[in-house]
Formats: structure tokens, C-alpha cells, sequence
């Protein structure tokens, strides 16, 4: 859901021309999907995989979220601005936010299996 809410701020900044206190407002609720993006770049990571190698992942989706986001982002969103426009990177920003809220729709909540799971293992085992 964050990931869609996030589709806000870089529309708002593009296609709203109204007052400025309104600008704000629908540019401070887009920017509250950043608070989303803990929980996959960090959360689900943890809870998907073993215990001993959660350090290592983490770091490894930081590792790539810099260079993806820190170096190659905003030099291709450079060469966007350059051929089509300054608004192209705010267009960029709100299509991949879109393409992160698809991503999160297709997420699988683990937690109620595991619940499940360790009923029947209670249930099963001898008293």
C-alpha cells in the first residue's frame, strides 16, 4: 500500500498548480509512504529467511538500494530529464512506486502458516 500512496508526492509535484498550503499537505502524505519502506527492505527479509544469514541479506539489499537508487537512479533520471522533459524524473519516481506497491501485493504472509503449523505440532504432540 505504501508504495502506491508514494505515487502521490511526485504527481502532486508535477500536475498540481493550486495554493501552496494544499501542495504541501498532498506532497507531505505522499512522502509518508517512505515509512513503508522499512518493512520490506528490512522486515519481511527477516522474517523470509534464516536467522544466520539475515545480516548478510540486509546488507546486501542496502548494498543494492545505493547503487541502484544513490548512483544509477538519478543519472538515468538525468538522461530522462535531458531528452523529455524535467518533470520525466518525478514520472519515473511515481511509476516505480507503482511498481512497488504491485510487487507488495504479491507478498505472502507467513505468520498465520506459522501459527498453524505450531498448533498442530502442539496438538500432535504427546502430553
Amino acid at each position: 500500500m505504501s508504495g502506491f500512496v508514494g505515487v502521490i508526492a511526485p504527481v502532486t509535484t508535477v500536475m498540481f498548480d493550486g495554493p501552496l498550503p494544499l501542495m504541501v499537505l498532498f506532497m507531505g502524505v505522499g512522502y509518508l509512504a517512505i515509512g513503508g519502506f522499512s518493512l520490506f527492505m528490512a522486515t519481511v527479509p527477516s522474517e523470509t529467511i534464516p536467522p544466520t544469514h539475515v545480516a548478510t541479506a540486509l546488507g546486501f539489499i542496502m548494498g543494492v538500494g545505493e547503487l541502484a537508487g544513490g548512483f544509477a537512479g538519478p543519472a538515468l533520471a538525468g538522461i530522462a530529464s535531458d531528452v523529455f522533459g524535467p518533470s520525466s524524473a518525478m514520472w519515473i519516481a511515481a511509476t516505480l512506486c507503482i511498481c512497488a506497491g504491485l510487487l507488495c501485493l504479491m507478498l505472502d504472509e507467513t505468520a498465520p502458516r506459522v501459527l498453524e503449523r505450531h498448533k498442530r505440532m502442539i496438538v500432535s504432540s504427546p502430553a
